[in-house]
């Protein structure tokens, strides 16, 4: 199953002058996704299901390197055969 290695931080901003700032400093918003998600566990495999306005529903795996198997099987469990290679904004802007 291919993947993608990504390291994320998140962080509550608590000041909406940091919002502001942030868009400003990246030259405003260009694309807003609204989205709602629910999340559940399976075998250590995160799996977010997404409903995407705009787009439609969608199911993310998350996981780490050392349990891309349990991603695997999470996957084959739920059939889910092909992952989508673009993210939400880039499917919006189509």
């Amino acid at each position: 199953m291919p993947h993608r290695r990504q390291a994320r931080l998140e962080f509550p901003l608590g000041d909406p002058e940091i919002e502001e700032q942030l868009v400003t400093l990246f030259g405003g918003v260009t694309t807003t996704i609204s989205k709602h998600r629910t999340v559940y566990e399976l075998n250590g495999v995160l799996i977010h299901l997404d409903k995407v306005e705009g787009l439609g529903d969608y199911v993310e795996l998350r996981y780490r390197d050392s349990n891309e198997a349990g991603a695997a099987k999470a996957a084959e469990l739920l059939g889910l055969t092909e992952p989508i290679k673009e993210n939400y904004v880039t499917m919006i802007r189509k």
